[in-house]
């Protein structure tokens, strides 16, 4: 925080390798006190030094980085067999309202040729529903089976719904939950809150401005979460309602529970602070990030960063030969509210990292607007999973998910060959399949095979169809 006479202040600047900063101040002071005060109202909330020095450690490690050896790096231990108590278990807690559910909904839909938030985009599903009404229907669906498994408690089973969002997609997303009545959701059981920012650096790792006054930011990531939560009183909501667990997804997932009763019993059992669900990597060469064991810690790395001989190695488990590194990462979390609380006193810890990017700017050398050709710049990015480290590997849970029934992910347009519009629907039927022929219901050819999750969260209350044509009585 930056107080008093500018002068002062130089030194701090040219540590922090923002002279250019000062220099702009300088200068709009004798010539503006309005933009003088706006600039200097943003440089004031930024930590200089800090900024600097985490851009100096981002450079040097994506320089000196070398692979991960098989020494380096070991498979953090996996849970691929579920215990019959921990449905019943994960139920219990959310009937006792101790479970929330956290939408990492930040991200616009431009790949998706959208100019709407990526929750809100119609993936051509039966009543043209968006992502953030499926996963609605989900959190309704997930609410009513504890009701049904537990009621005599008290108070009705309640879900919190936390929805992140960023500067750019809030006001669409408030607009859109309320044009739609927050898709049957009590308003006041959604908790919106917006997720911070960092500034933009040239290559030499100057910030860079927007304008003659303002400085160019951009979204801090989803590792952003934890200093929001703190920041808008969203932590604070979730303490005085008694929330423990807290589910956080990516919005784009259409596979994704906000709130499973199986994940939920299993941290519940095994008294884990933070937790993940992966997907087995079945092939060396997958482009996916893995969660693993360094340090005794978890940490999720990227394919890049392992080596070829580690990345191939593999092993026996159960009689099945298997890659040794198998955990991909599908970016879905739990996380104890106590560990939120430690991490929003920590987030400042967590290291930034570098997009390389075309940033449009203001030149204060040349004194006008800057429109790149080629990428000039980095944005600043934190993940969510760089506060593992804050763990030991046994409070981290690794529950080992299919893909079929977890999985899809909606990240490009009908122009890439996957995780489209397309893929997410077929995906979405095969699983609406698969529960149909397993409770016995029929299918003929043109049936539609999605199953709401009005109908079902996971395949379960199906019964009723044994015998049935689906398409005498839709499932949506």
């Amino acid at each position: 925080m930056l107080e008093g006479a500018l002068e002062n202040y130089r030194p701090i600047f040219e540590k922090a390798n923002q002279l250019h900063i000062y220099d702009q101040l300088k200068t709009l002071k004798e010539v503006s006190s309005e933009k003088f005060q706006t600039l200097w109202g943003e440089v004031k909330s930024l930590h200089l030094e800090e900024i600097w020095s985490k851009f100096k450690d981002a450079i040097e490690h994506s320089q000196k980085r070398s692979k991960l050896a098989p020494s380096d790096v070991s498979p953090v231990p996996i849970i691929s067999t579920i215990e019959d108590s921990w449905y019943s278990l994960g139920l219990e807690e959310i009937s006792k309202g101790r479970v929330a559910a956290l939408v990492l909904a930040g991200g616009q839909g431009t790949r998706l040729g959208s100019d709407d938030p990526k929750g809100c985009f119609n993936i051509g599903l039966p009543g043209n529903k968006t992502l953030f009404e499926l996963q609605a229907l989900k959190i309704q669906r997930a609410e009513r089976l504890a009701r049904e498994a537990y009621p005599m408690q008290k108070q009705p089973a309640k879900v919190l719904w936390y929805v992140m969002v960023s500067e750019a997609t809030k006001d669409i997303t408030l607009s859109f939950f309320e044009k739609n009545d927050y898709f049957g959701i009590q308003k006041e059981k959604v908790f919106f809150f917006e997720q911070g920012k960092l500034p933009c650096l040239d290559v030499e790792g100057r910030i860079l401005l927007e304008s003659d006054c303002t400085v160019s930011q951009s979204p801090n990531g989803n590792g952003g979460v934890y200093e929001a939560l703190k920041n808008t009183g969203a932590l604070q909501h979730m303490k005085n309602s008694g929330i423990a667990h807290v589910t956080a997804y990516s919005v784009d997932n259409v596979l994704a529970l906000p709130v499973d009763p199986v994940f939920i019993g299993m941290v519940q059992d095994k008294g884990y602070q933070v937790a993940m669900k992966v997907v087995e990597k079945k092939v060396a060469e997958e482009k996916v990030g893995l969660v693993v064991s360094q340090n005794a810690h978890p940490s999720v790395v990227e394919y890049s960063e392992i080596s070829e001989e580690a990345s191939h190695a593999r092993e026996t488990v159960d009689g099945k030969t298997c890659l040794r590194l198998r955990a991909a990462n599908i970016a879905y979390h739990y996380f104890s509210v106590d560990f939120l609380e430690h991490m929003s006193h920590n987030a400042r810890y967590l290291p930034v990292h570098l997009a390389l990017k075309k940033i449009p700017n203001f030149d204060v050398t040349q004194h006008q607007f800057y429109q790149p050709s080629s990428p000039n710049g980095y944005k600043l990015e934190m993940f969510i999973f760089d506060s593992f480290e804050q763990i030991p590997v046994e409070k981290f849970g690794c529950l080992q998910v299919s893909r079929d029934t977890s999985f899809s992910p909606l990240k490009n347009s009908l122009n890439a060959p996957s995780d489209n519009k397309e893929t997410c629907i077929r995906d979405l039927y095969a699983l609406g399949r698969k529960w149909i022929l397993q409770n016995g219901g029929i299918l003929e050819q043109g049936d539609c095979p999605f199953v709401a999750p009005s109908f079902s969260l996971q395949g379960e209350s199906l019964e009723w169809i044994r015998g049935k044509r689906i398409a005498e009585i839709p499932l949506y």
